[in-house]
C-alpha cells in the first residue's frame, strides 16, 4: 500500500480546515478505532477478540508511531492500497472511485469489499464507521466459522475462497493472532488477585496456639523455591511462649 500518512503537516492541513470539519475528525490515535471496534464487535457477536483484531491487523496494518498498527482510513483498490490521514480523505477517495465505476474496493478497519459486502452496509459512511465495519465483519467471520469449524481457516476464507491464497493469508493471520493471544493471557494473569481469604474471618484469643491460613494466589513454578517475584502458597510459623506467631488463619463459625 502507498502510505500517506502526511501526519508531519497533519497541524497545518488540520489549521486550513474549516472548524467543523476538524470538529468531525476522532480526536483519539485512529489504531485505537479499530482496536475498540474489535472489542465491541466481538462482545456482540461471540467472535474472539483476537480473531478480529487479528484480522483488523492484517488487512491495514502500518507504522505509527514505531509500532505496526491498524488503520480506519485504509481503502485497497484492486490490489492497490493507500492510508489516508483522516476520514474524509478516505471517503472522498472512495466516492471518486464508484463514480467511476470501479467497485472492488476493501474498506475500513476490517477491509470489508464494497462489491461483495455493500449489501450489509447502507453506503460507504457505515462502511468507513470502525464500529459498524466491525460487527459485520464479526458476523461474516460467524458464517465462515460455521463451514469450517476453525477460526483459522475462516480468516482464510474472509480472505480468499482460492486455496492458495487464503493458505498465504492464513500464515499471516496466525501470527498475528498467537500475538493477540498471548497478550490476552498475559492481561488475565496479571488480573488475578493476589490475596484471597475467607468472607468471615476473625481471630480468638487465647492461650492455646494461634492458627492463621492465609491463602495466597501462587506464580510459582515450583513453590518450594524461594524464587524471586514468587507469592508461596502458604505462610506458617508455630507459636511459643516467647514468639508471636504467624500460622494459620481458620473461619470461625458465628
Amino acid at each position: 500500500m502507498v502510505l500517506r500518512l502526511f501526519l508531519s503537516i497533519g497541524g497545518f492541513i488540520g489549521f486550513l480546515l474549516p472548524t467543523d470539519a476538524r470538529a468531525s475528525e476522532p480526536q483519539v490515535a485512529p489504531p485505537s478505532l479499530c482496536e475498540q471496534a474489535a472489542v465491541e464487535g466481538a462482545r456482540r457477536s461471540g467472535v474472539p477478540v483476537e480473531v478480529l483484531q487479528a484480522i483488523s491487523l492484517v488487512e491495514t496494518g502500518t507504522s505509527y508511531r514505531g509500532t505496526r498498527s491498524p488503520w480506519p482510513w485504509a481503502i485497497n483498490r484492486a490490489g492497490d492500497g493507500t492510508w489516508f490521514a483522516n476520514r474524509s480523505e478516505a471517503l472522498a477517495f472512495a466516492q471518486e472511485a464508484l463514480i467511476r465505476g470501479e467497485t472492488n474496493l476493501d474498506i475500513g478497519c476490517f477491509q470489508m469489499n464494497y462489491r461483495w459486502h455493500r449489501e450489509r452496509f447502507s453506503g460507504l459512511e457505515e462502511m468507513l464507521d470502525p464500529v459498524v465495519s466491525a460487527r459485520h465483519a464479526a458476523e461474516f467471520l460467524r458464517e465462515l466459522y460455521s463451514e469450517t469449524g476453525d477460526w483459522s481457516a475462516a480468516a482464510g476464507r474472509y480472505h480468499s475462497r482460492t486455496p492458495h491464497l487464503a493458505r498465504s493469508y492464513r500464515e499471516r493471520f496466525d501470527l498475528a493472532h498467537a500475538s493477540f493471544e498471548a497478550n490476552q493471557s498475559e492481561t488475565a494473569r496479571l488480573d488475578e488477585p493476589l490475596l484471597s481469604f475467607p468472607k468471615k474471618s476473625r481471630l480468638r484469643l487465647s492461650g492455646k496456639p494461634l492458627v492463621v491460613t492465609i491463602k495466597l494466589a501462587s506464580h510459582c513454578a515450583n513453590p518450594s523455591q524461594q524464587e524471586t517475584g514468587c507469592v508461596i502458597e502458604t505462610v506458617s510459623r508455630s507459636r511459643t511462649k516467647n514468639v508471636q506467631a504467624l500460622t494459620t488463619l481458620q473461619e470461625q463459625p458465628n
